[in-house]
């Protein structure tokens, strides 16, 4: 949209991702920005002027471009997946505010996919581990303060959720200007523009399907709630049934090498090491019809997803969007959700999906959904 209005557009990136995670690649990237004579190795020892890409070196690199004046407009996502480490945005505002020429001050929002202070009181409220659930009470603590620095230094705050924005606007009346964004679901689509759900293979199997990162906190203590309190019904309703899993499980680790799992077995003491940690399905997942899939390419996850005979997402402890419903959705897979899940999509009262908090209901749900093979969804998009 913007290129269509005659702006340049640059984009800075804080690390690179490997070559089979990369979407798009690198290159291709450059070409889409209009980056033309692109070379890796001027990523980071090059300030070139817009269109241009660049990879984050350090705060004098941001420096030296805002004191360019380039930018007539900066985006700029929140995001604290390092705490207590500074968010990238914590470093970027105040050098971006100080460093960029006075008459030449570029236009900032702030892009915000959760309402954080929010999601880390409900982590805490959530947790079985006496160590990280301290550890979520004193983030949700810090950041309130640190929260309200960045949003004063913004000219506008954006959120993709009207409900984490609904709670930070209470939290920080004091903020100038508030934008909802409204991504169409349409180009988060899986399959081709126009193209028709592949055939299921539903009826032909007992997958419960689940995607997610268990490196993110709200995944993982959902499938350790939903292994606690729901998989025993369900594997005592059908024996044969599987959990599938799609993500990197919990505790993994990433190195030159590629992706090392956390094994429990050696690391006892480690929180959150494995999927099933915290239920007593540890170290015997495979045994009781738990599948630790890890990483799947997209074609590898259309595959596996036309095998779900439903799809469930037991998330509580969440704010922003779980964009990973829109596969099932997408593919007609019948959804389990949790009413925490299905807010922000506007599924509180659905007609295609179960929405559900108790473990009973949930439980009782995806075995109703089970049972049905010719239960169907789809969204519109």
């Amino acid at each position: 949209m913007l290129q269509s209005q005659g702006r340049l557009v640059s984009l800075l990136y804080r690390r690179d991702a490997p070559p089979s995670q990369q979407s798009p690649p690198t290159a291709v990237l450059a070409a889409q920005l209009g980056v033309w004579g692109f070379r890796r190795d001027e990523l980071t020892r090059c300030l070139k002027p817009p269109p241009a890409l660049y990879k984050f070196v350090n705060v004098r690199q941001l420096q030296a471009l805002a004191a360019h004046g380039w930018f007539d407009m900066v985006l700029v996502s929140v995001w604290f997946w390092s705490d207590p480490a500074p968010a990238f945005a914590e470093m970027v505002m105040p050098t971006l505010r100080a460093h960029s020429p006075a008459h030449k001050q570029p236009f900032v929002s702030l892009l915000v996919d959760d309402a954080h202070a929010v999601r880390a009181a409900r982590l805490a409220t959530g947790e079985t581990d006496a160590a990280t659930r301290e550890g979520y009470e004193r983030q949700a603590a810090t950041l309130l303060p640190r929260l309200r620095s960045l949003y004063a230094l913004a000219d506008v705050v954006s959120h993709v959720s009207a409900e984490d924005q609904r709670a930070d606007r209470a939290l920080f009346p004091d903020v100038r200007r508030w934008l909802l964004l409204r991504t169409p679901i349409r180009v988060m689509r899986a399959l081709p523009k126009h193209a028709a759900a592949p055939h299921r293979q539903f009826g032909h199997t007992r997958h419960v399907g689940f995607l997610g990162n268990g490196q993110t906190a709200t995944n993982h203590q959902a499938i350790q709630w939903f292994l606690s309190e729901c998989w025993p019904s369900l594997r005592l309703a059908y024996p044969t049934m599987r959990l599938r899993l799609v993500g990197r499980p919990p505790g993994s680790k990433t190195n030159s090498s590629g992706v090392v799992r956390c094994e429990a077995a050696s690391s006892p003491e480690v929180a959150h090491c494995g999927w099933a940690w915290g239920t007593p399905y540890a170290g015997v997942e495979a045994a009781n019809g738990i599948d630790e899939l890890g990483f799947y390419s997209a074609d590898a996850l259309l595959d596996e997803a036309l095998s779900w005979r439903i799809f469930v997402a037991p998330i509580h402890a969440t704010t922003g969007i779980n964009t990973k419903l829109l596969l099932a959705l997408e593919l007609g897979v019948p959804i389990v959700v949790s009413t925490a899940a299905a807010l922000p999509l506007d599924l509180a009262a659905p007609s295609h999906a179960a929405a559900a908090t108790a473990a009973t209901a949930v439980a009782a749900d995806a075995t109703a959904t089970a049972a049905n093979t010719t239960a169907a969804a789809a969204a519109t998009l």
